[in-house]
């Protein structure tokens, strides 16, 4: 079951990264932050959304060692 719980939460972070722009805004920033901020994509307020997503992740990841 935690294998599953697992490739489960690998597969919603991959479609989150890839087709939401929360996502593609936090893979811009990662890359290039100048760029990003000239985009008009507001760098503080991704990497903050980008803690909390790690913190959920390590969350998942604390329950499924058990």
């Amino acid at each position: 079951m935690d294998f599953i719980g697992s490739l489960l939460t690998i597969f919603l972070l991959s479609r989150f990264f890839n087709r939401t722009y929360l996502g593609k805004a936090i893979r811009a920033a990662s890359d290039d932050e100048g760029a990003a901020q000239l985009m008009g994509i507001n760098t503080k307020r991704i990497y903050a959304w980008a803690m909390a997503i790690a913190g959920g992740t390590a969350a998942i990841a604390g329950v499924l060692v058990e």
